[in-house]
């Protein structure tokens, strides 16, 4: 989708609840991936908070005070005007999430698994996880489960309905995603 004031493209990834049309529903949280190509003004978003990351790129300016940089989230209002402007006039390619402070619960990390392996073998490895929604998403490296391989930009929806699950998975080589956590607190 492009934006209005052709600065920029952002790609959604998903909508909860499944099925909401941006713009227009009402929606609980909306997962997308912005490219950025200059400066410019973020859109509004009277009730909910944002989270976002810079994925590619050397980084972005908010407001002429915040300096985001490379895999550093940062959460904020989505109400406040907020501007945006490229350090070093390099495009960006975020990942954000924005989500309804009052009814849901959301994190973001980066985070990192090493294949110890010389050889390249699969090793399994398992990762606990709480009830909610998990995103990951891939970064670098590459992963399988229940063999379909995951790649450098791939995202993998988890939903976990019981208090605490885990996510096994095969490696044969190191990998890095991002994995974002939400959870409803109130409907």
């Amino acid at each position: 989708m492009l934006w209005g004031n052709g600065l920029g493209e952002t790609e959604q990834i998903h909508i909860y609840p499944t099925g909401s049309v941006f713009p227009g529903d009402s929606f609980l949280w909306r997962l997308s991936s912005a490219t950025v190509t200059g400066s410019n003004e973020f859109s509004n978003f009277p009730e909910y908070d944002r989270i976002l990351v810079v994925w590619k790129g050397r980084g972005l300016k908010l407001n002429d005070r915040v300096q985001m940089q490379p895999f550093k989230p940062y959460t904020f209002p989505g109400e406040i005007q907020t501007r945006c402007e490229l350090i070093g006039n390099e495009h960006v390619v975020d990942l954000g999430i924005i989500f309804r402070r009052e009814l849901v619960h959301a994190s973001m990390t980066i985070e990192s698994i090493s294949n110890r392996s010389e050889d390249n073998i699969l090793l399994s490895h398992v990762i606990p996880l709480a009830k909610g929604h998990h995103y990951l998403v891939l970064i670098s490296g590459k992963f399988s489960i229940k063999n379909d391989d995951i790649h450098p930009g791939d995202t993998l929806l988890v939903e976990v309905n019981k208090e605490n699950d885990r996510l096994k998975f095969e490696i044969c080589e190191s990998i890095t995603f991002f994995h974002l956590f939400l959870q409803c607190v109130a409907i």
